[in-house]
């Protein structure tokens, strides 16, 4: 209904339930393998404090310290009757989605050119991109770049679909060496550390013991900056 009306939508489809099953885990891809176009995310449930499944949880001794369980910022636990190992190939799966070309609608880049202006004393862009949907070439004039992920989304003048871009097409002139050892090689550099640290129990006890290095971490990844 609001794709027919033109109306852009933002959603999610979540997984993770106490209710949930193969069967609905299946319903809910298939559902969404099939309709690109709406741009809707999958996540896993979050089990927030006083929330339904949040006593659920407590109910069934799924949290056993509720303070540690805070202070790990809520982690994702398996409220299914799934097996953790099954569980854990869901979890996967839904973190992986987002990032996995197979999965979204990507708009073609048919033109970019920086701007004299600035905003904020960063370059802007005007670009324009043909959406695979309707073909209709969409111009967005004044383009920050945000990140240097190597995809953004934008969503199409003519029939709202959402689309994924490749950032280095659109912001091409931004990609000097310093930026690119700056945001890319550096940031890869962080991501990985705290990979390392949440696969083994024994680094992320000691992460989530000591508040300083949760604020360091924050602190380093708000040094990201764009030229």
């Amino acid at each position: 209904m609001t794709r027919d009306a033109k109306i852009a939508i933002l959603g999610n489809i979540l997984f993770g339930d106490p209710e949930e099953t193969e069967e609905t885990i299946k319903e809910s891809i298939e559902w969404w393998l099939n309709h690109p176009e709406y741009g809707l995310n999958l996540l896993m449930i979050m089990t927030l404090p006083d929330a339904t499944i949040y006593r659920y949880a407590i109910a069934n001794g799924l949290i056993k310290n509720k303070l540690q369980y805070v202070k790990q910022e809520f982690p994702i636990i398996n409220l299914t009757r799934l097996s953790d190992r099954r569980f854990k190939e869901i979890c996967k799966f839904v973190s992986n989605s987002s990032k996995d070309e197979r999965y979204f609608t990507r708009g073609k880049v048919i033109y970019s050119k920086k701007e004299p202006e600035k905003r904020n004393g960063k370059d802007v862009f005007s670009i324009k991109i043909e959406c695979p949907e309707c073909h209709n070439v969409s111009e967005y004039r004044n383009m920050l770049q945000l990140s240097f992920d190597k995809y953004f989304r934008v969503i199409c003048r003519d029939c709202h679909a959402f689309l994924r871009v490749k950032t280095k097409e659109c912001f091409s002139e931004n990609y000097t060496l310093y930026n690119i050892l700056n945001n890319i090689v550096i940031l890869n550099m962080i991501r990985a550390g705290r990979l390392f640290i949440m696969r083994y129990s024994v680094t992320k006890s000691i992460f989530y013991k000591y508040p300083i290095f949760r604020l360091i971490s924050s602190k380093i990844g708000k040094l990201r900056r764009i030229g």
